[in-house]
């Protein structure tokens, strides 16, 4: 089957509570604000707490022996996710998504409740881990970002936050000899063959232009064994690349299309940009082998009522306003949506990507958070054109040299 993803904005049931309560339930679409706040609500006086979503959805018989993957990108705070009952999976910040693979526990042909319980209570084991009242910004709370449902062959690319191998998973693109004259596209493809059978497969990957036009493609096989992962390595030499810049936001797709035989299996596109740039001490950034200096602004997802829980399309006319301003990089104290980078991609804006944190720092478990925020943010984001640099510290807080190092050298570990 054709791989779908669709989105599950839709149809929602939501209570503020720690246990389920049916009677006092009221339907709501994603993205949304756990309570309507006050137009200013700062000093945290936003709702902290436990609440709860359910959906029902119906899954075809078709889907049997399919991969049925579920995405939020925004579950704030805690989260458990739970498929008919059964607890899936358990997830420790907001700001990268909450993503697993459910076809174990669904039901063929029927409804099948979906359940995600969440609480944004101050917790210092979870990042950013310092008491909401002490903050100058919200957490805020709820499933504030978009939600979707992906089906597909057993015979895939998993999501890169899913293989959680390092500097692996999924798609994973970046650039060498880049000039306008010349370039060099390397990709590193994880594909998995989830089924009982020995397969041999063959991954096509395709760079194609803004117009359609396929610019280059190159071709491998390989022999799976039967429940194999292996990567596909591969270099698209592009004559004359369309360079990516805040000037010319010039895009491509990498098309990944896995095949047996005849057959095609699975296809996964991915927008990319090429583009190349060294930080100077003395002339700024070297992007595209000319000196520049970045004109910037902080950017919180924050509006006055609806808190974090913003529509992509007030995403698209902030990054407008913020580029005709003559803004060309923003950042904030955490990874924003997919649906913001999108935007960033595509007008010219580049971003710097944080670990979420902010004036708060101690060892043991939140630490360890810490560190896989930093993994899961660099596989998340890492082939979008925008992003200008990582930003793996806590903001502002108190750490030793170790600590940094620590940060630093997990960026440098999973983008190598």
């Amino acid at each position: 089957m054709e791989r779908k993803v669709m989105s599950i904005n839709q149809d929602w049931l939501f209570c503020r509570s720690d246990i389920w309560q049916q009677d006092n339930a009221e339907s709501v679409c994603l993205p949304h604000s756990v309570r309507l706040e006050p137009e200013n609500y700062s000093g945290c006086r936003n709702y902290q707490g436990p609440c709860i979503y359910r959906k029902e959805i119906f899954i075809p018989s078709d889907y049997q022996g399919k991969k049925v993957m579920l995405e939020f990108e925004g579950a704030m705070g805690k989260s458990r996710l739970s498929v008919n009952g059964v607890l899936v999976k358990e997830h420790f910040c907001g700001y990268i998504p909450l993503v697993a693979y459910i076809e174990d526990l669904l039901k063929f042909g029927e409804d099948n409740t979906i359940e995600v319980f969440l609480d944004n209570s101050d917790d210092p084991e979870v990042p950013p881990g310092k008491p909401q009242h002490d903050l100058d910004f919200a957490y805020e709370g709820g499933l504030y970002r978009n939600a979707r449902m992906v089906v597909s062959e057993p015979v895939y690319i998993p999501h890169p936050l899913l293989a959680n191998e390092v500097a692996g998973g999924g798609v994973f693109v970046w650039y060498t000899d880049v000039s306008d004259k010349a370039a060099t596209v390397h990709s590193r493809i994880h594909v998995k063959n989830e089924t009982e059978s020995a397969k041999t497969l063959t991954l096509i990957t395709s760079l194609v232009d803004k117009s359609g036009n396929t610019v280059a493609k190159i071709a491998d096989t390989k022999d799976f064994a039967a429940d194999n992962a292996q990567y596909f390595e591969g270099e698209i030499d592009v004559n004359k690349p369309k360079l990516w810049s805040p000037e010319e936001p010039n895009l491509y797709t990498l098309r990944c299309e896995i095949f047996e035989g005849d057959a095609s299996l699975f296809v996964q596109d991915t927008e990319i940009g090429i583009r190349t740039f060294d930080f100077t001490l003395n002339d700024g950034v070297i992007f595209n082998g000319k000196s520049r200096r970045f004109n910037g602004v902080n950017y919180h997802q924050n509006w006055p009522y609806i808190g974090n829980a913003v529509p992509d399309s007030l995403f698209m006319r902030d990054m407008m306003k913020l580029k005709q301003m003559g803004t060309e990089n923003i950042r904030s104290h955490y990874p924003f949506s997919s649906a913001l980078t999108d935007v960033c991609n595509r007008i010219g804006l580049t971003i710097i990507v944080s670990n979420p944190g902010w004036q708060f720092c101690r060892e043991g478990i939140f630490m360890e958070r810490s560190i896989q925020n930093v993994r899961d943010m660099v596989r998340w984001q890492r082939n979008n054109p925008c992003v200008l640099f990582w930003e793996p510290m806590l903001n502002e807080s108190k750490m030793s040299f170790e600590i940094q190092l620590g940060f630093h050298n997990t960026v440098h570990e999973e983008f190598p």
